[in-house]
């Protein structure tokens, strides 16, 4: 009977409290959102809260503008629409369907946890850490309203103020024509009105203005790495996390014709008139386009060629002034503490997916594949063909090696995963630690049982973020799943949960904690572990490798290899220095195991280890797993040429 009573009683509460509508003050008017109840604990969800006018009309390629008042109380329970943006090519075992995409995109979501905050007052006064995500997509695709992306689990599992927000991609987000007609970044300026929007606002949810951790991952990480040298984005935060992205992302801009890619995209929807200069006409050609129904634009964007269709962040304009790739950029970071790393083998999905798109791919590697991969870095990055030749044979050892073809795949995997992650967190995690800047690293070494791969090599892009976010338990919530997620990527999503691990859902909730003192104190905590999280010096370059219930600290990717890229990643102004210190061995730990010792290789050389994952070995001597980012380009380019 007394169980029944509280079982009833129970019930009773979980009505009463699914009836609460909380209230939340902003500058521009009152919001109401909705208290859940998620693992048995409530938090607060508003969804959906505008923070900037809708970019449309003569406000379309320009910096956003604040959001208008309202009168009245505006319901905030529906996650936003996602922004215009192309097709998903690379996303065949998990299709989106971005159809619904608008340009009246730009708004934020917040969640706290409920039990510091009465539903029925409109101002909290809990002063709670506040976390700011950026989502990634390469400056392309993705929106705040993806399931990944979801805070109402971690929101009340680390008590924090979580927002996430949509922001402008693609065209609509990065279009240049280099001077204040359309100067670009309209993204990254998206990004600093929401930062400038937390500060303002998120005091009246209970959330600290002066407490704030800017989070990205992927494009989102390499924004973040932005925002710490823009000089619009000082003091709108105090910590960052860098996740599988930095600023050198930029690299993979620099051979982009911005006059062929406006004039095609411009001629296509009747805005460009061949007979006269791109630049003469430039803002002719914008004024039409602000006429033009956007998903007609992003059609003309979809129908170019694959490297046609990237728009990206540019530099030299009032947002980010300074080169990303010149070295002196990174001299002054507006952050006091950085969490940086990647997943093991980050570009494994992107090379499974071109090698599907481009099969001609396969019958090249047969071919001189040196010549081709040093052709590649001169078109795709413009490095010399000199350099490009030495960056090779690095990789690839003499001419009388020779290589099969999985070797010459998985080298050049290796090459790109070098160039675009692993080299950049090793540069930009010096500077800052140079600067006095406390720098903890880390590296996800975990192959997720949701993984769509057959056989993965190790684990790739975004593996980690259902289990940082806090969102591995709806990676198959009918509730959390939008609209633009597929039927076919809906029931990939169903196998992959079925396989989810009690052990996989404890390395979440292990490594929310491990973030959680982050958001609170600065330094992240090693889960299962009394010992402090070292701090990373480019002379003692060490990282946290995670894993279930196995945290263990060794170094990251092969720093000699890395020299190769620094003249690119890094450019140097003249008089200034390219030495950097060599790395020491980590000192052993009585607390968190040692990883096992490496079999030293020669310097730069590429074998295989024994074993297909990389991050059981952590010698600095050792080379780590290909990733699979660079034969992604290798295809575009090929793809490009036999279009």
């Amino acid at each position: 009977m007394v169980t029944s009573y509280r079982l009833i009683l129970s019930c009773l509460l979980a009505w009463a409290s699914a009836g609460e509508v909380p209230q939340a003050y902003t500058d521009n008017g009152i919001v109401s959102g909705e208290r859940l109840t998620v693992n048995k604990r409530e938090v607060d969800a508003f969804l959906g809260i505008p923070y900037a006018t809708p970019p449309v009309g003569d406000l379309r390629f320009k910096k956003p503008e604040p959001a208008k008042p309202w009168k009245g109380t505006r319901t905030a329970t529906k996650k936003p629409l996602p922004c215009v943006q192309t097709d998903l090519p690379l996303a065949d075992k998990l299709p989106f369907n971005y159809s619904s995409s608008t340009e009246d995109c730009l708004y934020l979501n917040v969640w706290r946890p409920a039990k510091h905050c009465a539903a029925s007052s409109p101002k909290c006064d809990a002063k709670l850490p506040v976390v700011v995500f950026i989502h990634g997509g390469g400056f392309q695709w993705g929106d705040s309203a993806l399931f990944l992306y979801d805070g109402s689990n971690l929101a009340p599992t680390a008590d924090i103020v979580l927002v996430t927000f949509n922001y402008r991609v693609s065209i609509f987000g990065f279009l240049s024509v280099g001077d204040d007609r359309a100067p670009g970044n309209m993204g990254l300026w998206d990004q600093n009105l929401v930062l400038k929007w937390v500060r303002d606002n998120i005091g009246y949810f209970g959330g600290d203005a002066k407490e704030v951790t800017l989070w990205g991952q992927s494009a989102g990480g390499a924004s973040a790495g932005m925002h710490a040298v823009s000089p619009h984005s000082k003091g709108l935060f105090k910590r960052i996390i860098m996740q599988s992205g930095t600023p050198a992302l930029a690299i993979l801009n620099v051979s982009h014709k911005r006059a062929a890619r406006l004039s095609a995209v411009a001629g296509a929807v009747g805005c460009f008139d061949r007979s006269r200069d791109w630049m003469e006409q430039a803002s002719d050609i914008l004024a039409c386009m602000k006429k033009v129904e956007a998903h007609k634009i992003i059609d003309a964007v979809n129908a170019e060629k694959p490297l046609h269709q990237f728009y990206t962040p540019t530099h030299g304009d009032e947002f980010l002034p300074e080169d990303p790739l010149a070295d002196d950029t990174w001299k002054h970071l507006n952050t006091k503490e950085l969490v940086i790393g990647h997943a093991a083998n980050e570009g494994y999905f992107l090379f499974r997916n071109i090698r599907r798109s481009a099969p001609v791919l396969e019958n090249i590697v047969k071919e001189d594949y040196r010549f081709v991969t040093t052709v590649v870095l001169s078109v795709m990055f413009e490095i010399p063909i000199s350099s490009g030749r030495q960056i090779v044979k690095a990789y690839f050892g003499d001419y009388d090696e020779k290589h099969k073809k999985k070797e010459v795949l998985e080298i050049m995997d290796d090459m790109f995963g070098d160039v675009v992650f692993n080299c950049p967190t090793l540069f930009f995690a010096d500077k800052a630690s140079k600067q006095g800047v406390d720098t903890y690293a880390y590296i996800f070494a975990h192959v997720p049982s949701t993984s769509p791969w057959s056989n993965p090599r190790g684990p790739t892009h975004a593996d980690d973020l259902p289990f940082m976010l806090g969102s591995l338990q709806f990676v198959a919530d009918p509730s959390k799943l939008t609209d633009v997620v597929t039927e076919k990527a809906k029931q990939r999503l169903a196998i992959g949960a079925a396989r989810i691990t009690p052990e996989e859902h404890q390395l979440a909730d292990q490594l929310q904690g491990m973030l959680s003192a982050y958001f609170r104190t600065g330094k992240p905590k090693i889960p299962l572990s009394d010992a402090e999280w070292p701090k990373y010096t480019a002379e003692k370059p060490e990282f946290v490798y995670l894993r279930p219930n196995n945290y263990t600290r060794g170094f990251g990717p092969k720093r000699e290899r890395c020299e190769y890229w620094r003249p690119f990643l890094l450019k140097q102004s003249e008089g200034s220095s390219t030495e950097e210190p060599a790395p020491q061995k980590p000192e052993a730990s009585t607390r968190v195991p040692e990883p096992a010792k490496a079999t030293t290789r020669a310097a730069v050389r590429n074998t295989r280890p024994a074993s297909n994952l990389r991050s059981e070995q952590h010698s600095s001597s050792y080379l780590p797993e290909p990733t699979a980012l660079f034969f992604t380009f290798v295809a575009f380019v090929l793809w490009i040429c036999v279009a």
